[in-house]
């Protein structure tokens, strides 16, 4: 849980992109910080890549409380940024689920969830 309400409180301030895909008549719902877009990270120690596309991610505005309801609603969502974290938080996600990108040569940790429920 969120040990400092005027943490949870703050919460209602910040903003998360959201968009809705459908594929094979399923739904998956993506999140993004928005100083995220448009950005990749590389985490050289895990030889991985992330490249926050605005085709997919840049969507709607929301704050982050309400893509906390949403994710609770949605079966299959890809989220990047301060809303994974929150997420795992929470106790909405598993805190193994969380894959942490830690890009040294920008010096930015970003954390990526992907959920899906079957």
């Amino acid at each position: 849980m969120v040990e400092n309400k005027k943490e949870f409180v703050s919460l209602r301030n910040k903003s998360v992109y959201f968009k809705v895909h459908l594929t094979f008549e399923k739904k998956i719902i993506a999140f993004a910080d928005p100083d995220l877009i448009g950005k990749t990270f590389k985490d050289k120690e895990k030889n991985v890549s992330l490249s926050v596309n605005p085709s997919f991610y840049q969507g709607e505005l929301i704050t982050i409380p309400e893509g906390l309801e949403l994710i609770k609603s949605y079966p299959n969502c890809n989220i990047v940024g301060s809303l994974a974290y929150y997420a795992v938080k929470l106790g909405i996600a598993h805190k193994h689920s969380l894959l942490w990108i830690i890009d040294r040569e920008k010096k930015k940790r970003v954390p990526h969830l992907l959920m899906i429920r079957i």
